[in-house]
């Protein structure tokens, strides 16, 4: 449906960027998508609608990110992006792409205008933390921004505990 990645495929390309970046002394950059009260798409609109969010939601991120980037499909209305040779502020940079590209094209569906909106967490790798530490550390900067109302970017920064987050 969406042409992206599957959950898989996309976690074993992490692996392999994190790998490359170790060797190399690079960061890689994680940012985890949410779509935005994606219930209420299917709910008011039916689960057609919600694909055609989910595709949407892929377009932009594919015409947001560099070639040698990852999108993959998650889970569910999640996505996952992996930017190799990354530091924290290419990574936001393009975070905020591709939340400002889906703010502001509507998605026509039946008649309907659709306004899709994202959340989404970035972290930068830490050359002594594996993968799921740094999905972890994504998940949290995410979770961040849906509690301060969503549609927003928010970074996991390295300059900061774990635990802190830096809401942009």
């Amino acid at each position: 449906m969406t042409g992206l990645l599957n959950r898989n495929t996309v976690l074993v390309s992490l692996e392999h960027e994190l790998s490359r970046a170790a060797r190399g002394g690079a960061n890689v950059a994680v940012l985890l998508l949410d779509l935005d009260h994606f219930k209420l798409i299917n709910d008011s609109y039916g689960h057609h609608a919600g694909d055609t969010a989910i595709a949407f939601a892929a377009t932009c991120m594919v015409h947001c990110v560099r070639a040698q980037d990852y999108v993959g499909r998650y889970g569910g209305e999640e996505f996952l992006i992996v930017i190799s040779d990354c530091d924290d502020a290419l990574a936001m940079e393009i975070a905020e792409r591709i939340r400002a590209r889906m703010q502001n094209e509507a998605v026509s569906f039946d008649g309907h205008k659709l306004l899709i909106t994202a959340t989404i967490g970035v972290a930068i790798s830490d050359p002594t933390e594996n993968s799921e530490a740094l999905l972890r550390r994504a998940d949290a900067a995410l979770y961040a921004g849906k509690q301060h109302g969503r549609n927003l970017v928010v970074s996991a920064s390295e300059s900061l505990p774990s635990n802190s987050l830096k809401v942009v």
